[in-house]
């Protein structure tokens, strides 16, 4: 038990680094990290769609005066 208490201090820190080198790419390399983070997005959303027949539909309200609203939100389907 002792031997696993020396070391018990390092679990906080083992998820540390990915912020940090997320953070270091979009300061250093923006572009590059934006296009990738769009492509991991895309590939995951392409997966779920092929996997599953799941319809997602996001509407927001940006503007409501009266009787105008102006919605705005996008529609993902399985075509």
């Amino acid at each position: 038990m002792e031997h696993a208490d020396q070391y018990s201090w390092i679990i906080p820190f083992v998820p540390l680094p990915i912020p940090i080198l997320i953070g270091m790419g979009l300061l250093l390399f923006p572009t590059a990290t934006k296009n990738l983070r769009l492509m991991i997005f895309s590939l995951d959303l392409s997966i779920q769609q092929i996997n599953g027949s799941s319809i997602y539909q996001y509407v927001w309200s940006w503007t409501i005066k009266n009787d105008f609203s102006f919605e705005f939100g996008y529609f993902i389907d399985s075509l």
